[in-house]
């Protein structure tokens, strides 16, 4: 697992989004977490000791240590292309602390952490239905407000024991982390043996950064319906605004929106699929009868399966549109072009998909394809902004879609060295 951190910046976002990480995957998850700055300066790239030494503050060194000490640089292709030395030092490096991370991830850790999770939230409900036990009898013998000082006595003192074992919690996966470094060390010194491999790996890599890197997402001047009936840009989106989500049996269903992962406008310019279709009444060849979104952004198909715009096929395959009846009606795709385009927007319903420019599509992109799967995975961030609503509205990604994509790209990653492994 990665966490990209931007050399100029680690927000208090970025630090609880860390902590909210390990406490739900666990400590054991710390295990397989690698820091890698972006944004680097030329100086802070090609001098790692300068950069360590002066350009790290206080938070952000307490961090890389928390993961085991284990950093890296993403190069710049703006300052570095893909083929200068310093660019090629780099993602070796890189390549060196992923192959050094001992073991993978697996789901009998998380289903150890989970049960974990659900006896403290046993403990939770035991507590509160005791305190409101002893409501209920304080109240009917002493009164209303004796029982009530009391409820909220109780109440404060167990929160403060909640909240201390949440912290002996983090101090636990911190004190593991750092019997950790050591290790890491060594792992590191065998490592170095292995230069001609990792040298040949180099371009592979190369390629998998710059896709990770890639957003996926709408065009911002896309069309969507609010449940007020305004039709408006998806550019004008706020949290909580209710969006047609889905039609099912001729009644129209809304969805909040949750999180907006990221806004903006790039540096350069991504490739778009201009996805161009006929409506179900016969209309095409306009605004309203095409959809604009990145390559490896799921829309539905007539199955109500998800597929990447880049292998939909013209004649083919059926997108599901809605007409005038409120009705989800199978159409053709006409055809696919490539269009580059330098302004984007990516957001997430609760329903996990959004009617666009009248196309049932997911909100998912550049992930596994099921959307059952990435609904369970977006899970904890329903959560969490049910109690405390997002305020990320930026061009960098929100940091717990940047944790999920690159945890992805490592899986590939692991994916295809077993692969290589099994074939020799």
């Amino acid at each position: 697992m990665y966490k990209i951190i931007e050399a100029k910046r680690f927000t208090n976002e970025q630090k609880e989004m860390i902590n909210r990480i390990l406490l739900f995957l666990g400590k054991e998850a710390s295990r397989y977490m690698i820091s890698v700055f972006s944004h680097c300066n030329a100086k802070q790239t090609k001098d790692l000791e300068y950069f360590k030494r002066y350009c790290w503050n206080d938070p952000v060194k307490a961090f890389v240590n928390s993961v085991g000490n284990r950093w890296a640089i993403s190069p710049n292709p703006d300052i570095f292309p893909p083929d200068d030395p310093v660019h090629e030092e780099c993602l070796k490096e890189l390549q060196e602390r992923i192959t050094s991370i001992d073991g993978v991830y697996t789901n009998d850790l998380f289903e150890k952490t989970r049960r974990e999770q659900e006896e403290n939230e046993r403990k939770a409900r035991e507590a509160e239905e005791k305190r409101q036990r002893e409501y209920d009898e304080l109240r009917r013998r002493e009164g209303e407000a004796i029982a009530r000082a009391n409820y909220e006595r109780q109440r404060v003192e167990d929160e403060r024991r909640a909240n201390e074992a949440r912290n002996r919690e983090l101090q636990d996966i911190k004190n593991t982390l750092r019997e950790q470094i050591s290790r890491l060390d060594e792992r590191m010194t065998e490592l170095s043996k292995a230069n001609e491999y990792l040298t040949n790996r180099n371009n592979q890599l190369s390629d998998e950064i710059n896709e990770l890197k890639n957003k996926s997402c709408f065009w911002p001047e896309t069309q969507i319906k609010l449940e007020s009936g305004r039709i408006i840009q998806m550019s004008e989106l706020q949290i909580g605004d209710r969006v047609l989500s889905n039609i099912r049996n001729g009644v129209a269903e809304f969805s909040d929106v949750y999180l907006i992962a990221h806004i903006g406008k790039l540096d350069h310019k991504a490739k778009f699929a201009k996805v161009n279709f006929t409506k179900p009444d016969g209309s095409k060849g306009n605004f309203f009868s095409q959809l604009l979104l990145t390559t490896t952004h799921y829309v539905f198909d007539e199955n109500l399966s998800i597929i990447f715009a880049k292998n939909l096929r013209p004649g083919e395959t059926r997108i599901l549109v809605s007409d005038d009846g409120n009705r989800l009606v199978p159409v053709f795709v006409d055809n696919i072009t490539n269009e580059w385009r330098d302004k984007y927007i990516s957001f997430y319903t609760r329903a996990g998909s959004v009617i666009a420019n009248g196309v049932l599509s997911s909100c998912y992109d550049h992930c596994p394809p099921s959307q059952m799967l990435m609904d369970l995975v977006f899970l904890p961030v329903r959560w969490w902004t049910r109690i405390i609503p997002s305020t990320h509205r930026e061009e960098r990604l929100h940091p717990y879609v940047q944790f999920l994509e690159t945890a992805y790209l490592s899986f590939i990653n692991a994916m295809k060295k077993s692969k290589r492994l099994t074939n020799n």
